[in-house]
C-alpha cells in the first residue's frame, strides 16, 4: 500500500474511532443521590450515597461510604452493600458485604449489568460502619432515576 493510501487509511479510521467514541459519550449519563449523614459510631461520622451510570451498554449501581472529617479509619470500619433497580424492580446486588481491607478513609462498590435499553434505572445501598462489637448498618437515599 502506498505511503499516500495508508494515511488516508489511517485518518479514515481515527475519524470512525473519534466519531464513535462521540455518539457513545453523548448517551452517558450519572446521577448522585445527596450525601447522608450517620454517626458518630466509635466517635467517627460517615456520610453515604448512592450513584446509578447508564450508557449505551450497560447500568452501574455505586455505593460510597466515606468518614466525613476526611480521616482514615482502620482497615474493616467501613462497608457497603449495593444494589441496582430496573424499572422499580431489583435487578443486580453485591453478592455480599464488602469492607475495607486497609486503612483508607472512602470506599465504593460496584455492580454492574449489561444489555440494558428502553427503561428507568436507579440505585440504593446500604453502608456499614464498626462499633466496636459488630456494624451499624445505614441505608442511602435513593438515587435519581436514569432513563436509557
Amino acid at each position: 500500500m502506498g505511503s499516500r493510501k495508508l494515511k488516508v487509511t489511517i485518518c479514515a479510521f481515527l475519524v470512525g474511532v473519534i466519531s464513535t467514541a462521540s455518539v457513545v459519550t453523548a448517551y452517558a449519563a450519572m446521577a448522585y443521590s445527596n450525601w447522608r449523614d450517620y454517626g458518630p459510631v466509635m466517635n467517627i461520622n460517615y456520610q453515604n450515597r448512592a450513584k446509578v451510570f447508564t450508557d449505551a451498554n450497560y447500568a452501574i449501581a455505586y455505593t460510597d461510604v466515606k468518614t466525613k472529617s476526611g480521616n482514615n479509619v482502620p482497615a474493616g470500619y467501613m462497608g457497603a452493600y449495593v444494589r441496582l433497580y430496573k424499572n422499580g424492580t431489583l435487578i443486580k446486588e453485591s453478592k455480599r458485604w464488602e469492607y475495607t481491607n486497609s486503612s483508607t478513609r472512602s470506599f465504593v462498590v460496584v455492580v454492574l449489568e449489561y444489555g440494558i435499553r428502553g427503561s428507568n434505572y436507579y440505585s440504593k445501598g446500604i453502608s456499614a460502619s464498626y462499633n466496636g462489637n459488630g456494624y451499624n448498618t445505614v441505608a442511602t437515599y435513593q438515587s435519581p432515576s436514569l432513563s436509557f
